[in-house]
Protein backbone atom coordinates (compact mmCIF):
# COMPACT_ATOMS: atom_id res chain seq x y z
CA UNK A 1 0.00 0.00 0.00
CA UNK A 2 1.17 3.51 -0.80
CA UNK A 3 -0.35 6.79 0.33
CA UNK A 4 0.43 10.29 -0.83
CA UNK A 5 1.08 13.37 1.28
CA UNK A 6 -1.79 15.37 2.65
CA UNK A 7 -1.20 18.56 0.67
CA UNK A 8 -4.89 18.73 -0.20
CA UNK A 9 -6.16 18.52 3.34
CA UNK A 10 -6.21 22.27 4.00
CA UNK A 11 -8.06 22.88 0.74
CA UNK A 12 -10.49 20.07 1.55
CA UNK A 13 -11.24 21.78 4.83
CA UNK A 14 -12.28 24.90 3.00
CA UNK A 15 -14.40 22.95 0.56
CA UNK A 16 -16.15 21.22 3.43
CA UNK A 17 -16.90 24.35 5.38
CA UNK A 18 -17.60 26.67 2.46
CA UNK A 19 -18.71 23.95 0.07
CA UNK A 20 -21.73 25.71 -1.33
CA UNK A 21 -20.57 25.13 -4.88
CA UNK A 22 -17.72 22.68 -4.30
CA UNK A 23 -15.59 24.51 -6.84
CA UNK A 24 -11.89 24.93 -7.38
CA UNK A 25 -10.75 28.38 -6.33
CA UNK A 26 -8.51 30.22 -8.73
CA UNK A 27 -5.75 31.94 -6.78
CA UNK A 28 -5.85 35.51 -8.05
CA UNK A 29 -4.95 38.67 -6.21
CA UNK A 30 -6.50 42.06 -6.66
CA UNK A 31 -5.63 45.57 -5.73
CA UNK A 32 -7.65 48.72 -5.49
CA UNK A 33 -7.99 52.00 -3.68
CA UNK A 34 -10.91 53.38 -1.78
CA UNK A 35 -11.76 56.25 0.48
CA UNK A 36 -14.41 56.50 3.12
CA UNK A 37 -16.04 59.36 4.96
CA UNK A 38 -17.81 59.21 8.25
CA UNK A 39 -21.48 59.93 8.76
CA UNK A 40 -23.35 60.98 11.88
CA UNK A 41 -23.50 58.06 14.31
CA UNK A 42 -26.57 55.84 14.18
CA UNK A 43 -27.31 53.11 16.69
CA UNK A 44 -27.97 49.60 15.51
CA UNK A 45 -29.22 46.59 17.40
CA UNK A 46 -28.83 42.88 16.77
CA UNK A 47 -30.84 39.82 17.58
CA UNK A 48 -34.39 38.75 16.88
CA UNK A 49 -37.52 40.76 17.44
CA UNK A 50 -37.85 44.51 17.63
CA UNK A 51 -34.63 46.57 17.47
CA UNK A 52 -33.56 48.33 20.65
CA UNK A 53 -34.36 51.97 21.29
CA UNK A 54 -32.56 54.28 18.88
CA UNK A 55 -31.78 51.51 16.41
CA UNK A 56 -32.32 51.85 12.69
CA UNK A 57 -35.62 50.35 11.57
CA UNK A 58 -35.26 46.99 9.81
CA UNK A 59 -36.60 48.52 6.59
CA UNK A 60 -34.57 51.72 6.86
CA UNK A 61 -34.12 52.73 3.23
CA UNK A 62 -31.36 55.23 3.91
CA UNK A 63 -29.07 53.14 6.09
CA UNK A 64 -26.16 52.60 3.70
CA UNK A 65 -26.26 56.16 2.42
CA UNK A 66 -25.92 57.62 5.94
CA UNK A 67 -22.33 56.39 6.08
CA UNK A 68 -21.49 58.01 2.72
CA UNK A 69 -19.48 54.95 1.64
CA UNK A 70 -17.27 54.96 -1.46
CA UNK A 71 -15.49 52.25 -3.39
CA UNK A 72 -13.25 52.88 -6.38
CA UNK A 73 -13.18 49.86 -8.66
CA UNK A 74 -10.30 49.40 -11.11
CA UNK A 75 -9.14 46.49 -13.28
CA UNK A 76 -7.74 43.76 -11.03
CA UNK A 77 -3.96 43.53 -11.21
CA UNK A 78 -3.85 39.86 -12.25
CA UNK A 79 -7.31 39.60 -13.78
CA UNK A 80 -8.03 42.85 -15.63
CA UNK A 81 -11.35 41.53 -16.99
CA UNK A 82 -12.66 42.00 -13.42
CA UNK A 83 -12.75 45.10 -11.24
CA UNK A 84 -11.27 45.24 -7.76
CA UNK A 85 -11.39 47.70 -4.91
CA UNK A 86 -11.58 48.17 -1.14
CA UNK A 87 -14.61 49.14 0.93
CA UNK A 88 -14.05 50.62 4.39
CA UNK A 89 -16.78 49.84 6.92
CA UNK A 90 -17.05 50.72 10.62
CA UNK A 91 -15.98 48.03 13.05
CA UNK A 92 -18.79 49.24 15.32
CA UNK A 93 -21.83 50.76 13.64
CA UNK A 94 -22.62 52.56 16.91
CA UNK A 95 -19.27 54.38 16.60
CA UNK A 96 -18.75 54.89 12.86
CA UNK A 97 -15.93 57.37 13.35
CA UNK A 98 -13.71 54.74 14.98
CA UNK A 99 -11.83 51.74 13.63
CA UNK A 100 -12.68 50.28 10.24
CA UNK A 101 -12.54 46.96 8.42
CA UNK A 102 -11.11 47.01 4.90
CA UNK A 103 -13.08 44.61 2.70
CA UNK A 104 -11.83 43.35 -0.65
CA UNK A 105 -14.48 43.89 -3.36
CA UNK A 106 -14.74 42.33 -6.83
CA UNK A 107 -17.17 43.09 -9.65
CA UNK A 108 -17.69 41.29 -12.96
CA UNK A 109 -19.48 43.64 -15.33
CA UNK A 110 -22.59 42.44 -17.18
CA UNK A 111 -21.86 41.22 -20.69
CA UNK A 112 -25.32 42.01 -22.10
CA UNK A 113 -28.35 44.16 -21.36
CA UNK A 114 -27.91 44.97 -17.68
CA UNK A 115 -30.66 44.57 -15.06
CA UNK A 116 -28.55 45.70 -12.10
CA UNK A 117 -26.11 44.28 -9.54
CA UNK A 118 -26.34 40.68 -8.34
CA UNK A 119 -24.58 40.27 -5.00
CA UNK A 120 -23.14 36.76 -4.63
CA UNK A 121 -21.99 34.92 -1.50
CA UNK A 122 -20.88 31.32 -1.94
CA UNK A 123 -20.92 30.37 1.72
CA UNK A 124 -18.46 29.54 4.43
CA UNK A 125 -18.30 31.92 6.23
CA UNK A 126 -15.21 32.33 4.08
CA UNK A 127 -12.75 34.97 2.93
CA UNK A 128 -12.27 33.75 -0.61
CA UNK A 129 -15.50 35.14 -2.04
CA UNK A 130 -13.67 37.41 -4.49
CA UNK A 131 -11.42 34.69 -5.91
CA UNK A 132 -14.37 32.32 -6.22
CA UNK A 133 -16.52 34.86 -8.03
CA UNK A 134 -13.80 35.41 -10.62
CA UNK A 135 -13.74 31.68 -11.24
CA UNK A 136 -17.52 31.27 -11.40
CA UNK A 137 -18.27 34.38 -13.45
CA UNK A 138 -16.79 32.79 -16.56
CA UNK A 139 -18.32 29.38 -15.95
CA UNK A 140 -21.29 28.47 -13.80
CA UNK A 141 -22.58 32.02 -13.38
CA UNK A 142 -21.86 33.10 -16.96
CA UNK A 143 -25.57 33.07 -17.89
CA UNK A 144 -26.37 35.36 -14.95
CA UNK A 145 -23.52 37.68 -15.87
CA UNK A 146 -25.21 38.34 -19.20
CA UNK A 147 -27.81 40.44 -17.35
CA UNK A 148 -26.16 41.35 -14.04
CA UNK A 149 -23.00 42.90 -12.70
CA UNK A 150 -21.79 40.15 -10.34
CA UNK A 151 -20.55 41.67 -7.08
CA UNK A 152 -19.02 40.21 -3.92
CA UNK A 153 -16.69 41.06 -1.06
CA UNK A 154 -14.62 39.12 1.46
CA UNK A 155 -16.48 39.58 4.78
CA UNK A 156 -15.07 41.23 7.86
CA UNK A 157 -12.77 39.08 9.95
CA UNK A 158 -11.98 36.57 7.21
CA UNK A 159 -8.34 35.96 6.20
CA UNK A 160 -8.51 38.30 3.20
CA UNK A 161 -10.06 41.25 5.05
CA UNK A 162 -8.24 43.67 7.35
CA UNK A 163 -8.02 43.23 10.27
CA UNK A 164 -8.21 39.46 10.11
CA UNK A 165 -9.62 37.47 13.00
CA UNK A 166 -6.54 35.82 14.46
CA UNK A 167 -6.98 33.24 17.20
CA UNK A 168 -3.91 31.01 17.16
CA UNK A 169 -3.47 28.92 20.29
CA UNK A 170 -2.08 25.67 21.60
CA UNK A 171 -4.89 23.25 22.43
CA UNK A 172 -4.88 21.54 25.83
CA UNK A 173 -3.81 17.91 26.05
CA UNK A 174 -6.66 15.59 25.00
CA UNK A 175 -8.49 13.83 27.85
CA UNK A 176 -8.23 10.15 28.56
CA UNK A 177 -11.01 8.13 26.87
CA UNK A 178 -13.96 7.18 29.05
CA UNK A 179 -13.60 10.02 31.55
CA UNK A 180 -16.59 12.41 31.15
CA UNK A 181 -15.33 14.89 33.74
CA UNK A 182 -11.95 15.13 32.03
CA UNK A 183 -13.61 15.56 28.66
CA UNK A 184 -15.86 18.34 29.93
CA UNK A 185 -12.85 20.11 31.42
CA UNK A 186 -10.99 19.72 28.13
CA UNK A 187 -13.84 21.23 26.10
CA UNK A 188 -14.17 24.19 28.47
CA UNK A 189 -10.42 24.84 28.52
CA UNK A 190 -10.22 24.59 24.72
CA UNK A 191 -13.02 27.16 24.43
CA UNK A 192 -11.38 29.46 26.97
CA UNK A 193 -8.07 29.37 25.08
CA UNK A 194 -9.86 30.10 21.82
CA UNK A 195 -11.74 33.12 23.19
CA UNK A 196 -8.66 34.46 24.99
CA UNK A 197 -6.55 34.10 21.83
CA UNK A 198 -9.13 35.85 19.64
CA UNK A 199 -9.50 38.79 22.00
CA UNK A 200 -5.76 39.12 22.59
CA UNK A 201 -4.69 38.81 18.95
CA UNK A 202 -7.59 40.62 17.24
CA UNK A 203 -9.02 42.84 19.94
CA UNK A 204 -12.67 43.77 20.53
CA UNK A 205 -13.26 43.89 16.76
CA UNK A 206 -13.51 40.09 16.81
CA UNK A 207 -16.91 40.45 18.51
CA UNK A 208 -18.16 42.57 15.59
CA UNK A 209 -17.86 40.04 12.77
CA UNK A 210 -21.19 38.24 13.11
CA UNK A 211 -23.80 38.00 10.38
CA UNK A 212 -25.79 41.06 11.47
CA UNK A 213 -22.74 43.23 10.87
CA UNK A 214 -21.89 41.62 7.54
CA UNK A 215 -25.46 42.19 6.33
CA UNK A 216 -25.08 45.90 7.12
CA UNK A 217 -21.79 45.90 5.19
CA UNK A 218 -23.76 44.68 2.17
CA UNK A 219 -25.97 47.74 2.41
CA UNK A 220 -22.95 50.02 2.57
CA UNK A 221 -21.58 48.40 -0.59
CA UNK A 222 -24.98 48.74 -2.27
CA UNK A 223 -24.96 52.45 -1.46
CA UNK A 224 -21.34 52.85 -2.57
CA UNK A 225 -22.24 51.35 -5.95
CA UNK A 226 -25.17 53.72 -6.32
CA UNK A 227 -27.78 50.94 -6.42
CA UNK A 228 -31.28 51.68 -5.10
CA UNK A 229 -32.04 47.95 -4.86
CA UNK A 230 -30.03 44.78 -5.29
CA UNK A 231 -30.51 41.21 -6.39
CA UNK A 232 -28.81 38.50 -4.34
CA UNK A 233 -27.66 34.90 -4.77
CA UNK A 234 -26.51 33.14 -1.60
CA UNK A 235 -25.40 29.58 -0.91
CA UNK A 236 -25.18 27.90 2.51
CA UNK A 237 -23.97 30.57 4.96
CA UNK A 238 -24.54 33.02 2.13
CA UNK A 239 -28.23 32.06 2.29
CA UNK A 240 -28.36 32.89 5.99
CA UNK A 241 -26.58 36.18 5.29
CA UNK A 242 -29.10 37.05 2.59
CA UNK A 243 -32.02 36.27 4.90
CA UNK A 244 -30.58 38.61 7.52
CA UNK A 245 -30.10 41.35 4.92
CA UNK A 246 -33.71 40.96 3.77
CA UNK A 247 -34.88 41.07 7.40
CA UNK A 248 -33.03 44.34 7.98
CA UNK A 249 -33.58 46.00 4.59
CA UNK A 250 -36.54 44.33 2.85
CA UNK A 251 -37.32 47.31 0.61
CA UNK A 252 -33.81 47.20 -0.81
CA UNK A 253 -34.27 43.69 -2.23
CA UNK A 254 -35.33 43.33 -5.86
CA UNK A 255 -34.90 39.54 -5.96
CA UNK A 256 -33.14 37.00 -3.74
CA UNK A 257 -32.26 33.30 -4.21
CA UNK A 258 -31.21 31.53 -0.99
CA UNK A 259 -29.89 28.01 -1.55
CA UNK A 260 -29.26 25.75 1.46
CA UNK A 261 -29.79 28.12 4.36
CA UNK A 262 -29.27 27.50 8.06
CA UNK A 263 -32.12 27.44 10.55
CA UNK A 264 -33.26 30.48 12.49
CA UNK A 265 -33.67 28.55 15.74
CA UNK A 266 -30.10 28.13 17.03
CA UNK A 267 -29.62 31.18 19.21
CA UNK A 268 -27.81 29.47 22.07
CA UNK A 269 -27.59 25.71 22.27
CA UNK A 270 -24.88 24.57 19.89
CA UNK A 271 -25.69 20.89 20.40
CA UNK A 272 -29.02 21.32 18.62
CA UNK A 273 -27.40 22.47 15.39
CA UNK A 274 -24.74 19.79 15.72
CA UNK A 275 -27.32 17.03 16.26
CA UNK A 276 -29.42 18.01 13.26
CA UNK A 277 -26.41 18.28 10.98
CA UNK A 278 -25.17 14.88 12.16
CA UNK A 279 -28.58 13.35 11.50
CA UNK A 280 -28.72 14.92 8.04
CA UNK A 281 -25.31 13.48 7.20
CA UNK A 282 -26.42 9.98 8.18
CA UNK A 283 -29.59 10.44 6.11
CA UNK A 284 -27.56 11.42 3.04
CA UNK A 285 -25.24 8.46 3.58
CA UNK A 286 -28.24 6.12 3.80
CA UNK A 287 -29.57 7.53 0.54
CA UNK A 288 -26.29 6.83 -1.26
CA UNK A 289 -26.36 3.34 0.24
CA UNK A 290 -29.88 2.80 -1.15
CA UNK A 291 -28.83 3.93 -4.62
CA UNK A 292 -25.72 1.76 -4.52
CA UNK A 293 -27.56 -1.40 -3.50
CA UNK A 294 -30.10 -0.81 -6.28
CA UNK A 295 -27.39 -0.40 -8.94
CA UNK A 296 -25.54 -3.55 -10.09
CA UNK A 297 -22.74 -1.32 -11.34
CA UNK A 298 -21.99 0.11 -7.89
CA UNK A 299 -18.72 -1.28 -6.42
CA UNK A 300 -20.51 -2.11 -3.14
CA UNK A 301 -23.76 -3.30 -4.68
CA UNK A 302 -23.76 -6.52 -2.63
CA UNK A 303 -21.79 -5.48 0.48
CA UNK A 304 -23.64 -2.22 0.98
CA UNK A 305 -22.00 1.17 1.39
CA UNK A 306 -22.92 1.66 5.06
CA UNK A 307 -21.70 -1.79 6.06
CA UNK A 308 -18.46 -1.38 4.12
CA UNK A 309 -17.81 2.07 5.54
CA UNK A 310 -18.38 0.76 9.06
CA UNK A 311 -15.63 -1.79 8.49
CA UNK A 312 -13.25 0.86 7.14
CA UNK A 313 -13.80 3.23 10.06
CA UNK A 314 -13.34 0.38 12.57
CA UNK A 315 -10.05 -0.54 10.89
CA UNK A 316 -8.82 3.06 11.00
CA UNK A 317 -9.88 3.36 14.63
CA UNK A 318 -7.59 0.43 15.44
CA UNK A 319 -4.79 1.24 12.98
CA UNK A 320 -4.64 4.80 11.59
CA UNK A 321 -2.80 5.22 8.28
CA UNK A 322 -0.03 7.85 8.09
CA UNK A 323 0.65 9.90 4.99
CA UNK A 324 3.85 9.14 3.11
CA UNK A 325 5.61 12.21 4.52
CA UNK A 326 4.29 11.62 8.06
CA UNK A 327 2.55 15.00 8.29
CA UNK A 328 -1.00 13.66 8.40
CA UNK A 329 -2.68 10.60 9.89
CA UNK A 330 -5.84 9.16 8.38
CA UNK A 331 -7.76 8.05 11.45
CA UNK A 332 -11.46 7.40 11.96
CA UNK A 333 -12.34 11.06 12.43
CA UNK A 334 -10.36 12.31 9.45
CA UNK A 335 -11.85 9.64 7.20
CA UNK A 336 -15.40 10.37 8.36
CA UNK A 337 -14.84 14.04 7.62
CA UNK A 338 -13.72 12.94 4.17
CA UNK A 339 -17.03 11.13 3.76
CA UNK A 340 -18.79 14.36 4.72
CA UNK A 341 -16.85 16.24 2.03
CA UNK A 342 -17.94 13.64 -0.53
CA UNK A 343 -21.57 13.81 0.61
CA UNK A 344 -21.82 17.57 0.13
CA UNK A 345 -21.31 17.18 -3.63
CA UNK A 346 -24.08 14.97 -5.01
CA UNK A 347 -23.53 14.34 -8.73
CA UNK A 348 -19.79 14.92 -8.81
CA UNK A 349 -18.91 13.18 -5.49
CA UNK A 350 -21.56 10.67 -4.47
CA UNK A 351 -20.44 8.58 -7.43
CA UNK A 352 -16.94 8.35 -5.90
CA UNK A 353 -17.85 7.23 -2.38
CA UNK A 354 -18.58 3.49 -2.88
CA UNK A 355 -15.39 3.10 -4.90
CA UNK A 356 -13.35 4.83 -2.21
CA UNK A 357 -14.78 2.52 0.45
CA UNK A 358 -14.19 -0.55 -1.73
CA UNK A 359 -10.55 0.51 -2.22
CA UNK A 360 -10.08 1.00 1.53
CA UNK A 361 -11.52 -2.45 2.21
CA UNK A 362 -8.71 -3.73 -0.04
CA UNK A 363 -6.13 -1.76 1.97
CA UNK A 364 -5.80 1.13 -0.52
CA UNK A 365 -6.28 4.55 1.07
CA UNK A 366 -4.43 6.81 -1.35
CA UNK A 367 -7.50 8.61 -2.75
CA UNK A 368 -8.82 9.42 0.74
CA UNK A 369 -6.03 11.92 1.36
CA UNK A 370 -7.58 14.32 -1.17
CA UNK A 371 -10.73 14.70 0.95
CA UNK A 372 -9.93 13.79 4.57
CA UNK A 373 -8.88 16.56 6.92
CA UNK A 374 -8.28 17.21 10.62
CA UNK A 375 -10.19 19.78 12.66
CA UNK A 376 -7.56 21.97 14.29
CA UNK A 377 -8.96 25.41 15.07
CA UNK A 378 -5.84 26.63 16.83
CA UNK A 379 -3.56 26.39 13.79
CA UNK A 380 -5.89 26.98 10.83
CA UNK A 381 -6.59 30.69 10.07
CA UNK A 382 -9.70 29.81 8.07
CA UNK A 383 -11.21 27.75 10.90
CA UNK A 384 -10.41 30.51 13.37
CA UNK A 385 -12.42 33.09 11.44
CA UNK A 386 -15.16 30.55 10.70
CA UNK A 387 -15.52 29.64 14.37
CA UNK A 388 -15.38 33.23 15.59
CA UNK A 389 -18.16 34.27 13.20
CA UNK A 390 -20.38 31.38 14.23
CA UNK A 391 -19.68 31.90 17.93
CA UNK A 392 -20.79 35.51 17.49
CA UNK A 393 -23.99 34.19 15.92
CA UNK A 394 -25.14 31.27 18.04
CA UNK A 395 -22.53 29.53 20.15
CA UNK A 396 -23.49 27.85 23.42
CA UNK A 397 -22.46 29.69 26.57
CA UNK A 398 -23.03 26.78 28.95
CA UNK A 399 -20.27 24.66 30.49
CA UNK A 400 -19.54 21.41 28.68
CA UNK A 401 -20.71 19.29 31.61
CA UNK A 402 -24.19 20.66 30.93
CA UNK A 403 -24.41 19.40 27.35
CA UNK A 404 -22.01 16.43 27.52
CA UNK A 405 -24.74 13.78 28.07
CA UNK A 406 -26.55 14.95 24.92
CA UNK A 407 -23.27 15.12 23.03
CA UNK A 408 -22.38 11.54 23.94
CA UNK A 409 -25.85 10.35 22.91
CA UNK A 410 -25.47 12.05 19.53
CA UNK A 411 -22.07 10.46 19.00
CA UNK A 412 -23.50 7.02 19.77
CA UNK A 413 -26.49 7.52 17.49
CA UNK A 414 -24.58 8.95 14.50
CA UNK A 415 -21.22 7.16 14.15
CA UNK A 416 -20.40 8.91 10.85
CA UNK A 417 -22.49 12.07 11.14
CA UNK A 418 -20.86 13.06 14.41
CA UNK A 419 -17.78 14.18 12.48
CA UNK A 420 -19.54 17.10 10.78
CA UNK A 421 -18.37 20.69 10.53
CA UNK A 422 -20.45 22.01 13.44
CA UNK A 423 -18.50 19.82 15.85
CA UNK A 424 -15.96 22.63 15.89
CA UNK A 425 -18.43 24.78 17.87
CA UNK A 426 -18.58 22.30 20.73
CA UNK A 427 -15.07 23.27 21.80
CA UNK A 428 -14.94 26.95 20.83
CA UNK A 429 -17.96 28.92 22.01
CA UNK A 430 -18.55 28.28 25.73
CA UNK A 431 -16.29 31.15 26.84
CA UNK A 432 -17.17 33.58 24.03
CA UNK A 433 -18.68 36.98 24.83
CA UNK A 434 -22.42 37.41 24.44
CA UNK A 435 -23.80 36.31 21.07
CA UNK A 436 -25.45 38.62 18.55
CA UNK A 437 -27.99 36.18 17.04
CA UNK A 438 -28.80 36.71 13.36
CA UNK A 439 -31.85 38.90 12.77
CA UNK A 440 -34.76 37.08 11.11
CA UNK A 441 -38.11 38.83 10.71
CA UNK A 442 -41.34 38.28 8.83
CA UNK A 443 -40.97 40.78 6.00
CA UNK A 444 -43.37 39.26 3.46
CA UNK A 445 -45.62 42.33 3.48
CA UNK A 446 -42.67 44.66 2.81
CA UNK A 447 -41.29 42.92 -0.29
CA UNK A 448 -42.78 43.18 -3.77
CA UNK A 449 -41.32 39.83 -4.84
CA UNK A 450 -40.97 36.92 -2.39
CA UNK A 451 -37.58 35.35 -1.80
CA UNK A 452 -36.89 32.06 -3.59
CA UNK A 453 -35.61 29.44 -1.10
CA UNK A 454 -33.99 26.26 -2.45
CA UNK A 455 -33.40 23.13 -0.37
CA UNK A 456 -32.19 19.59 -1.03
CA UNK A 457 -33.94 16.50 0.29
CA UNK A 458 -30.63 14.87 1.29
CA UNK A 459 -28.41 17.84 2.14
CA UNK A 460 -25.90 16.76 4.85
CA UNK A 461 -24.81 20.29 5.80
CA UNK A 462 -28.02 22.34 5.78
CA UNK A 463 -31.00 19.98 6.05
CA UNK A 464 -34.17 20.74 4.11
CA UNK A 465 -36.05 21.50 7.34
CA UNK A 466 -33.58 24.34 7.98
CA UNK A 467 -34.55 25.89 4.65
CA UNK A 468 -38.22 25.55 5.57
CA UNK A 469 -37.62 27.13 9.01
CA UNK A 470 -35.79 30.03 7.41
CA UNK A 471 -38.55 30.60 4.87
CA UNK A 472 -41.19 30.48 7.60
CA UNK A 473 -39.26 32.99 9.72
CA UNK A 474 -39.38 35.50 6.87
CA UNK A 475 -43.06 34.78 6.19
CA UNK A 476 -42.47 33.00 2.89
CA UNK A 477 -42.94 29.28 3.55
CA UNK A 478 -44.74 28.91 0.21
CA UNK A 479 -41.55 29.99 -1.62
CA UNK A 480 -39.46 26.84 -1.06
CA UNK A 481 -38.26 25.04 -4.20
CA UNK A 482 -37.31 21.46 -3.28
CA UNK A 483 -34.69 19.34 -5.05
CA UNK A 484 -35.44 15.65 -4.55
CA UNK A 485 -31.76 14.71 -4.60
CA UNK A 486 -28.83 15.43 -2.35
CA UNK A 487 -25.59 17.30 -1.98
CA UNK A 488 -25.10 20.67 -0.35
CA UNK A 489 -26.88 23.32 -2.46
CA UNK A 490 -27.86 22.66 -6.07
CA UNK A 491 -28.38 25.78 -8.17
CA UNK A 492 -25.80 26.72 -10.82
CA UNK A 493 -23.62 23.77 -9.87
CA UNK A 494 -20.71 22.11 -11.66
CA UNK A 495 -23.03 19.43 -13.00
CA UNK A 496 -26.19 21.45 -13.64
CA UNK A 497 -29.70 20.46 -12.66
CA UNK A 498 -31.60 22.15 -15.51
CA UNK A 499 -34.95 22.18 -13.71
CA UNK A 500 -33.50 24.12 -10.77
CA UNK A 501 -31.38 26.48 -12.88
CA UNK A 502 -34.23 27.31 -15.24
CA UNK A 503 -36.59 28.20 -12.41
CA UNK A 504 -33.92 30.21 -10.55
CA UNK A 505 -32.90 32.08 -13.71
CA UNK A 506 -36.48 32.98 -14.65
CA UNK A 507 -36.95 34.25 -11.12
CA UNK A 508 -33.81 36.42 -11.17
CA UNK A 509 -34.35 37.75 -14.69
CA UNK A 510 -38.12 38.18 -14.83
CA UNK A 511 -39.22 37.97 -11.16
CA UNK A 512 -41.24 34.86 -12.02
CA UNK A 513 -41.73 32.90 -8.80
CA UNK A 514 -42.22 29.10 -9.05
CA UNK A 515 -45.61 27.84 -7.90
CA UNK A 516 -46.03 26.90 -4.24
CA UNK A 517 -44.79 23.39 -3.51
CA UNK A 518 -42.63 23.20 -6.64
CA UNK A 519 -39.98 20.48 -6.75
CA UNK A 520 -37.43 19.14 -9.20
CA UNK A 521 -36.64 15.41 -9.51
CA UNK A 522 -33.23 14.08 -8.62
CA UNK A 523 -30.92 13.38 -11.54
CA UNK A 524 -29.40 9.88 -11.82
CA UNK A 525 -26.05 8.98 -10.29
CA UNK A 526 -23.54 6.79 -12.14
CA UNK A 527 -21.16 5.23 -9.65
CA UNK A 528 -17.49 5.01 -10.54
CA UNK A 529 -15.20 2.00 -9.96
CA UNK A 530 -12.60 2.05 -7.18
CA UNK A 531 -9.62 4.33 -7.90
CA UNK A 532 -6.65 2.60 -9.48
CA UNK A 533 -4.23 1.13 -6.89
CA UNK A 534 -1.02 3.01 -6.21
CA UNK A 535 2.17 1.62 -7.65
CA UNK A 536 4.95 1.03 -5.18
CA UNK A 537 8.20 2.68 -6.33
CA UNK A 538 10.99 0.35 -7.35
CA UNK A 539 12.80 -0.92 -4.30
CA UNK A 540 10.15 0.65 -2.02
Amino acid sequence: MMVRTSSASSYATRLALAGALGCAVVALSCAGDATSTSAPPIALGGGRGAPPAGAAAPDDEGFGERFQPTVELRPCAEAPEFECGTLLVPVDFDAPGGETFALSVTRARATGERIGSLFVNVGGPSGFQTDTLRFLAGQRLASLRERFDLVTFDPRGTPSSTPEARCQFEPPPPPAPGDPAARAAYLDEHARRFADACLAQTGPAVTKIGTNHVARDIDLLRAALGEKTLSYLGFSYGAELGAVYASLFPKRVRAMVLDGGTSDTFADYTVEAYAEQAAATELALSRVDQLCQADPGCPLHETGLAAGLGQVLAALRANPVPSEDGTFVLDEGAAARGVYVLLIGERNRWRLLPGFVAAALAGEYDAWFDFAFPSDVGSDPYLQAYSAILCNDFGSRRPAADFLPALEAIESLYPVGRFVEFDVLLSTCQAWPAADPPTFRNVAAKMKTPILFIGNEFDPATPLNWTRHLARALGMEASVLRYEGGGHTVSFSRQPVPCIDDLASRYLFDLETPPAGASCPALPITFLPPPAPSVEPAGG
